[in-house]
């Protein structure tokens, strides 16, 4: 009969343990980083998304882009079929949200431009809410405009 060593039986064992951690899904948002480089006056940078659901709501998508000067910015959705309505919030430097909208089911919204410094991380966020999933297959078109 083989013997095989305790410390082999547990290093089996602490990798086997570590892949099953690992392999579970335990995000429940989505993160996307959009280039602002080279965006002029008035541009946009829009951005395709096919949102998921945690439990009964749709997961956050969190979009973060660099102001590449200080100036007036807003973000928003042109473009939503998920079957819900959807909230919309650009968040300032300390995580507060200092603009919003709320699209009507499948509709489109932009937050007011918010003055934002130049050479900085910010973000905007979708979401929905308890009880509002989206629809299985469904996509947003979200943007940042200067």
């Amino acid at each position: 009969m083989r013997r095989i060593s305790l410390w082999t039986v547990r290093a089996v064992t602490i990798i086997l343990a570590a892949g099953l951690v690992l392999s579970r899904d335990a995000v429940a948002f989505d993160f996307k980083t959009i280039s602002t480089a080279g965006l002029g006056d008035g541009g946009a940078r829009f951005v395709h998304v096919s949102p998921f659901n945690v439990n009964t709501a749709m997961e956050t998508t969190v979009f973060e882009f660099v102001t590449n000067v200080a100036d007036s910015w807003r973000c928003g959705i042109t473009q939503n079929n998920t079957g819900q309505d959807l909230t919309v919030r650009l968040v300032n430097l300390l995580g507060f949200p200092v603009a919003s909208c709320v699209t009507p089911v499948n509709g489109t919204c932009a937050t007011p431009f918010v003055g934002l410094v130049g050479g900085f991380a910010f973000t905007c966020t979708v979401s929905g809410g308890t009880g509002s999933p989206v629809a299985l297959g469904s996509h947003i078109t979200f943007f940042v405009q200067r």
